[in-house]
C-alpha cells in the first residue's frame, strides 16, 4: 500500500478525533459548572468531605445554615459545629456510612458558630468510584428546627388537651346533677354517670342517637311534650339559654315507665355565632316536689284556718270605726290604722289560699258563665275607685270596641286578675297620676291592658316577673309588705282560661301589663 495514501488518512482520522474530544471536553465542562452552580445555589447545607471525614467543599448553605465559611470549614470535621448528640448516635453513623457503605439519614442537634442550636434532618452518602473504593462521603442536611419547635408546642398543647380532657371527666363522672350533651340535630354526644343512672340508660346505647328516642318527656299530667316544645328542641331552634329553678311540668319516662320531675338548665353551644348543640344539666326533682307539695298543702291549711278568725277580726274593726263617735281621735287613728291592717291581712291570707290552690292543682277557675266584659270592668272599676282616690289616683276606662264582649270564665277569678294587676298600676306609680284600663278585640280574644305612669323595669327583672315570691327590688322599697305572688296568680288563672298575659312596655314613661281572653264565640267556633 502507498504510504502516501496512508499518512493523509490517518492524519483525517487524527483531527475528526481531536475535534470531537475537544467537543466533548467542553460540554463535559459545562456540565460540571452546571452541577456546581446548583450545588452553590441550594438552600439545604450540603458537604464533601474525604474517608475521615475532613471537609473538601462546603456550598453556600452549609455556610448560611452554620455560620462558618468554608476556609474554616475546611481542615476541620463536621464536629465544628456538631457534638451534640449522645455517642451511640455516632457510633450507628460511623458504622452505616463507612462499615457498611450503605446512606445514614436521621435528625441530629447542631450549634451554629453564634453558640445558637438548631435541628438538621441530615442525609449521609459514601462515594464510591468505579473499582468499588470510598473515597469520601456527601451530606445534606435541611434545617427543621422551626418545624420541632411547632412540633413541641403542639406535644405540649396535645397534654394541656388531654389534662384538662381527663379533669372534666373526673368532674362530669363525680357531678350530684346528669348531664348530656346534644349536636346540632339532636343526637347524643355525651352523658355522665349521672345522667346515665337517672335516665336509667347505657351510655353506648345512647349515644349518637337522638335525645328524643332515647328517652321520653311528658308533662305532669302524662301527656307527651310535642318535638317543638321541649326544651331541648327550643334551645336548638332560638339559641337562648333556659332553666327551671324548681321541678315544673317536665317529667322524664324512665325504663318501667318509672317517672322522675326534673330540674335542668339547658346552655346552647355557639360557634361563630351559630347554634352547634346544647348542653343540658338536670337534677331529680321528685323528693322537692313532694316537699314543694307538703309545704303547699301547709299553706293551705294555715291559710284556711286563719280566713275565719280574720275575716271576723276585720268586721269587728269596721264596725268599731263606723262606731267611733265616742272615741278619741286617737283612739280612732288606731280602729282606722287596724282597719288597714286587717284589710291587709285578709288580703295576704286570699293571695296564700289562692297560692296553695294552684301549687296543689286544684283549678283557679270555677263556677265559670258568661260575661260581658265591658259591663263587668265598668262595675269593677268603680269598686276599685275609692281605693284609686285613697292613693290620690284616677281610673280611666277606655272602651275600644263597641258591643258585646262574651268571654266564658269565672267572676272571681276574673275579679282576682283585675285586682291584682290594677292595684299594682295604683301602688307602684307616682300620686296624681292617672290608670289607664283599655279593652280591646284581636283574632277572637279580648285584650285588656292596664297602663300606668310607673317606674323602669330592667330586663332581668322583666323575665321573672311572673314566678311566685318574685318583687322588683324599687317594688320591694315602695311598698316592703308584698308577696310578690299577685303576677303569678294572675298569669295562672288567665293560662287556665285559655288566653296570655304579659308586659307591654316598661321604661320610666309608662308601664303596660295586658291580658287576653277568647271570646265566646271564638270557643264555639273552635268546639
Amino acid at each position: 500500500m502507498n504510504i502516501f495514501f496512508i499518512i493523509p488518512a490517518v492524519i483525517s482520522i487524527a483531527v475528526f478525533l481531536w475535534i470531537l474530544i475537544s467537543r466533548f471536553k467542553k460540554s463535559a465542562d459545562q456540565d460540571v459548572k452546571k452541577y456546581l452552580l446548583a450545588l452553590e445555589s441550594a438552600s439545604n447545607h450540603i458537604i464533601i468531605t474525604d474517608v475521615n471525614g475532613m471537609i473538601l467543599y462546603a456550598n453556600k448553605g452549609a455556610e448560611k445554615m452554620t455560620g462558618y465559611n468554608l476556609e474554616e470549614m475546611k481542615g476541620n470535621t463536621p464536629r465544628l459545629w456538631g457534638g451534640l448528640m449522645p455517642g451511640e448516635f455516632y457510633k450507628k453513623l460511623w458504622q452505616t456510612k463507612k462499615d457498611k457503605l450503605q446512606v445514614f439519614s436521621g435528625e441530629i442537634k447542631n450549634r451554629r458558630k453564634n453558640q445558637d442550636e438548631y435541628f438538621a434532618l441530615m442525609r449521609i452518602s459514601p462515594i464510591i468510584d468505579q473499582k468499588g473504593n470510598l473515597t469520601g462521603f456527601v451530606s445534606t442536611e435541611e434545617d427543621i428546627t422551626e418545624r420541632k419547635q411547632k412540633e413541641e408546642e403542639l406535644r405540649v398543647e396535645k397534654n394541656k388537651l388531654v389534662e384538662a380532657k381527663a379533669k372534666n371527666e373526673a368532674i362530669l363522672a363525680s357531678m350530684g346533677d346528669g348531664l348530656f350533651a346534644v349536636d346540632r340535630e339532636g343526637r347524643v354526644i355525651m352523658i355522665n354517670a349521672q345522667a346515665e343512672r337517672l335516665l336509667g340508660v347505657l351510655k353506648n346505647n345512647v349515644l349518637d342517637k337522638y335525645y328524643y328516642e332515647a328517652w321520653h318527656m311528658e308533662n305532669e299530667k302524662g301527656a307527651a311534650i310535642p318535638l317543638e316544645k321541649r326544651p331541648v328542641q327550643v334551645v336548638l331552634s332560638t339559641g337562648k339559654r333556659t332553666e327551671t329553678m324548681t321541678p315544673a311540668d317536665y317529667v322524664y319516662v324512665r325504663k318501667g315507665d318509672t317517672r322522675l320531675a326534673v330540674a335542668f338548665t339547658i346552655t346552647p353551644i355557639l360557634v361563630g355565632g351559630a347554634v352547634s348543640g346544647a348542653v343540658v344539666v338536670f337534677r331529680d326533682g321528685t323528693m322537692e316536689k313532694e316537699i314543694d307539695r307538703a309545704k303547699s298543702e301547709f299553706i293551705s291549711i294555715v291559710s284556711h284556718q286563719l280566713r275565719t278568725p280574720v275575716s271576723g277580726l276585720g268586721w269587728l274593726t269596721e264596725e268599731l270605726e263606723f262606731d267611733s263617735k265616742n272615741l278619741t281621735s286617737k283612739q280612732k287613728k288606731y280602729v282606722k290604722d287596724l282597719v288597714t291592717l286587717s284589710k291587709r291581712l285578709i288580703g295576704l291570707i286570699e293571695d296564700l289560699v289562692n297560692f296553695s290552690k294552684i301549687e296543689l292543682k286544684t283549678p283557679a277557675i270555677s263556677e265559670i258563665k258568661s260575661i260581658e266584659i265591658n259591663d263587668f270592668i265598668g262595675e269593677f272599676v268603680k269598686e276599685m275607685e275609692a281605693y284609686a282616690a285613697l292613693k290620690k289616683h284616677t281610673i280611666i276606662l277606655k272602651k275600644e270596641v263597641s258591643g258585646p264582649l262574651i268571654v266564658e270564665t269565672s267572676e272571681k277569678a276574673l275579679s282576682k286578675v283585675l285586682q291584682n294587676l290594677i292595684s299594682n298600676a295604683i301602688d307602684y306609680s307616682p300620686k296624681n297620676t292617672p290608670v289607664m284600663i283599655n279593652a280591646d278585640k284581636a283574632d277572637g280574644f279580648v285584650k285588656i291592658l292596664i297602663s300606668s305612669k310607673g317606674t323602669a323595669i330592667s330586663k332581668e327583672e322583666q323575665s321573672h316577673l311572673f314566678e311566685k315570691f318574685y318583687r322588683t327590688e324599687e317594688a320591694k322599697k315602695i311598698k316592703p309588705e308584698g308577696m310578690g305572688l299577685g303576677l303569678y296568680i294572675a298569669k295562672v288563672i288567665i293560662e287556665e282560661a285559655g288566653g296570655k298575659v304579659g308586659l307591654g312596655s316598661a321604661d320610666s314613661e309608662e308601664v303596660v301589663f295586658w291580658f287576653t281572653i277568647p271570646l265566646k264565640e271564638a270557643m264555639i267556633n273552635k268546639n
